[in-house]
């Protein structure tokens, strides 16, 4: 007689509706204050979205005038995107400001995963180059390191799923 057993574990991840990020950096275009970035959504990849709020124009900013920012995961360019609304609340026509191309999942990479890239095209070189622990700060919901392994070898008994995992991690008997 056969016995399968499956596991099920629960990784418990503190999550509120009111997760956060603060990204202070770039001082010539985006002044020396803390911008506030609050979780709004997922993504169809199960990407955190979070924006600074209010989008209203009210955040002011020396450089750029209104600082409404957003940092998303962009599938078609396979990288994170922090950009710059142009002041009409709708990020329609957005401004890259920074791109990290690490696949961090659900969060954005702090400044010690990947790299936040500047896009000089659109800030002229105004943020210094990359963001670095140097430059910048970016705290709170962001990842320092990226669950998941490429392979997983048990001695072909058990079956692990989903790799990576988010919420939930099933081991089962292989056969």
């Amino acid at each position: 007689m056969k016995i399968y057993i499956k596991i099920v574990f629960l990784i418990g991840f503190t999550s509120s509706s009111f997760a956060q990020i603060t990204f202070n950096g770039c001082h010539p275009s985006f002044n020396n204050q803390d911008f506030i970035f609050t979780e709004i959504g997922t993504d169809a990849t199960g990407r955190n979205i979070f924006e600074t709020i209010p989008i209203n124009g009210d955040q002011p900013c020396d450089g750029v005038g209104a600082c409404e920012f957003r940092l998303s995961w962009n599938s078609a360019e396979s990288r994170w995107e922090f950009i710059a609304d142009d002041g009409n609340g709708s990020f329609s026509t957005p401004f890259l400001i920074f791109t990290n191309s690490e696949a961090s999942t659900p969060n954005p990479p702090s400044l010690n995963l990947g790299a936040w890239v500047e896009n000089t095209t659109v800030t002229e070189g105004g943020c210094g180059g990359n963001l670095t622990t140097a430059n910048a700060t970016l705290t709170g919901n962001v990842q320092d390191t990226t669950l998941g392994v490429n392979q997983l070898t048990v001695s072909n008994s058990i079956g692990i799923y989903p790799n990576p995992a988010n919420n939930v991690l099933h081991i089962k008997p292989n056969g």
